[in-house]
């Protein structure tokens, strides 16, 4: 292939990939000591869900290691230590989606040769897969989400 042409694809692609904005938030307990927490232990899911709940929580293995493994990085970054049992954290998170449909309108107005208005516009509807990934930390000895 043309060198030329694989440098086009691939600044297409980065372009075209940039196009996405991801939002992100957050929200914490303004009370709770989070210097105090040295270690944190991944929540295992228990299996007294219901089954919607249970379904809910399937998702892509290599998505699953994706996302523990950069929380881990997150918290590492944080100065926490990831140990198998009895961490002062206890970590879990949560995915969803939602289909959502983005009505653009855009409106002209102007004159023509003969002095007559013209007014006139276009709707663009675009449908939009929207995910959120929420990432939760527990106080293991208070039992409270911080």
């Amino acid at each position: 292939m043309n060198t030329r042409i694989l440098i086009a694809i691939v600044a297409i692609v980065a372009i075209t990939a940039g196009c996405n904005p991801i939002y992100t938030s957050y929200d914490y307990d303004k009370d709770a000591d989070f210097d105090s927490y040295q270690t944190y232990t991944w929540y295992v899911v228990p299996d007294t869900l219901p089954a919607d709940a249970k379904e809910a929580l399937k998702m892509s293995p290599l998505m699953a290691k994706r996302i523990r493994s950069g929380v881990d990085e997150q918290l590492a970054n944080k100065g926490l230590r990831l140990v198998d049992s009895g961490g002062d954290l206890l970590v879990f998170y949560h995915t969803g989606g939602a289909q959502l449909t983005i009505l653009n309108r855009t409106m002209y107005s102007g004159m023509d040769l003969y002095a007559t208005s013209m007014v006139g516009g276009s709707t663009n509807v675009q449908e939009v897969q929207q995910g959120a990934l929420i990432v939760d930390l527990f106080d293991a000895q208070a039992k409270q989400l911080v």
